[in-house]
């Protein structure tokens, strides 16, 4: 059954139900509502509204009008989904987590799409999978885990969501990679439907991206976010973070040496324990989405195995 099928009797008998209340008539005494819901008894001859919306009907409906239904579906669904990864991102209340897509050569190039189209939902940074595997070339990486401490500290990633495909389309691979904890989730294979052409339709690659940013946004929160420092500059310490993770000139961090995770039963996080705070700094340029330039007010300047933890603006 289609979407309108089921959206326009709700909106229909709303309207006609309100518009004859505006009038002071009674709903069962109103010609016109019992005439558009099929339920007139001068008319037994004709199927009511409901009758032809659900399918419970002798004749073929009107071609020119199921043809009218069908666009009317396409208009909404393309409403549905279009979501450009342009638009503004949903408000944070704290620094957002970049997490990479690695998508391999088999994979639905269109996942990548709509995992950039869906990501503005989610109080996450999206790495593209262009952008993932040239961070890992440069490092000569062929696997995530191979090179975690490294894109942890640039391009400063959190996690890392991997996507293989195969030789059937409606099935992908998943595993999310965490590069903090040094730990990789199980592989999964998920089932997508059928679509024009024996690809995936779009609404299904939508709800996709969806489930996955959504557990990787629950994986990511597990631990509080931070930046490093990835260098010094003549003008002071260059940190791999910047307007992306929401970042503003003058905001304050500070320097703490390493934390480390608590583990609950099962051995999911239940906290974690802050390291030592040795310093602080403020943030004296956001340079782009990923990087900024800090200077040290008080304490000792980020060391290479410092973390940068934000405090009250």
């Amino acid at each position: 059954m289609n979407k309108l099928h089921l959206l326009l009797p709700g909106v229909l008998a709303g309207l006609l139900l309100s518009g004859c209340a505006s009038r002071g008539e009674a709903p069962e005494d109103d010609p016109q509502v019992l005439e558009a819901l099929g339920l007139q008894e001068t008319r037994l001859d004709r199927p009511g509204l409901f009758d032809e919306l659900f399918a419970r009907r002798s004749e073929p409906r009107d071609e020119a009008r199921e043809q009218r239904l069908r666009q009317l579906e396409a208009a909404l669904e393309q409403m549905e989904h279009q979501r450009p990864p342009d638009r503004a991102p949903v408000l944070a209340d704290r620094p957002r987590h970049l997490i990479g897509v690695l998508l391999d050569e088999r994979g639905d190039p269109r996942l990548d799409e709509r995992l950039a189209a869906v990501a503005p939902d989610y109080p996450i940074r999206l790495l593209r999978a262009g952008d993932t595997a040239a961070a890992m070339d440069d490092l000569g990486c062929g696997a995530p885990m191979d090179c975690a401490t490294e894109l942890r500290v640039y391009p400063g990633l959190r996690l890392i969501l991997e996507i293989r495909g195969g030789d059937d389309p409606r099935f992908v691979h998943v595993r999310l990679h965490d590069l903090e904890l040094q730990a990789s989730s199980e592989e999964r294979r998920l089932a997508l439907p059928d679509g024009p052409g024996g690809t995936p339709p779009l609404p299904a690659l939508d709800s996709l991206a969806d489930l996955l940013l959504l557990e990787a946004s629950d994986q990511a929160r597990s631990l509080p976010w931070f930046a490093r420092s990835i260098g010094q500059d003549a003008g002071g310490w260059v940190i791999n973070a910047g307007r992306g993770a929401g970042l503003q000139e003058g905001d304050m961090l500070q320097v703490q040496r390493a934390g480390r995770a608590l583990h609950g039963p099962g051995d999911r996080i239940a906290g974690w324990l802050p390291g030592e705070p040795v310093g602080t700094v403020r943030v004296l340029q956001v340079a782009g989405d990923e990087v900024a330039l800090v200077e040290p007010v008080d304490g000792q300047a980020p060391g290479a195995q410092d973390i940068l933890v934000p405090m009250d603006r």
